[in-house]
């Protein structure tokens, strides 16, 4: 029972740090707008995206496409023409493992940020 007790706290201390590692929208604006993001897939393909201070943005995911974005209260949120049929979707950024910085999906997956320029 003692072990159990230990480990939960553990879990506990574990989804804490991480839930306090998401960048907040301001933060979000510093890193990725304006600059060109590659990233990593969890298939292992890169893309590339940027998000202008114009609220447009692109990317070279699906065969390039284009689109919008704007912050949240959690991130950011982008929808584009083609990918997801319009439809927006959107996502936290968190920063961990030795300052590398995953995009993270509603269900969880995490896209590394390979590159910021």
């Amino acid at each position: 029972m003692k072990k159990l007790l230990i480990l939960i706290s553990l879990l506990t201390t574990v989804l804490s740090v991480q839930a306090s590692d998401y960048l907040n929208p301001e933060e979000v604006r510093a890193l990725l707008v304006g600059k060109k993001v590659l990233a990593r897939a969890p298939s292992g393909s890169m893309f590339d995206f940027q998000m202008n201070e114009d609220g447009s943005a692109s990317t070279s995911a699906a065969g390039g496409d284009t689109g919008k974005w704007r912050l949240n209260e959690d991130g950011y949120c982008v929808s584009w023409v083609k990918i997801r049929k319009g439809n927006e979707m959107c996502f936290k950024v968190t920063a961990r493992k030795l300052g590398q910085h995953f995009v993270v999906y509603p269900d969880g997956t995490q896209v590394a940020l390979a590159r910021i320029d």
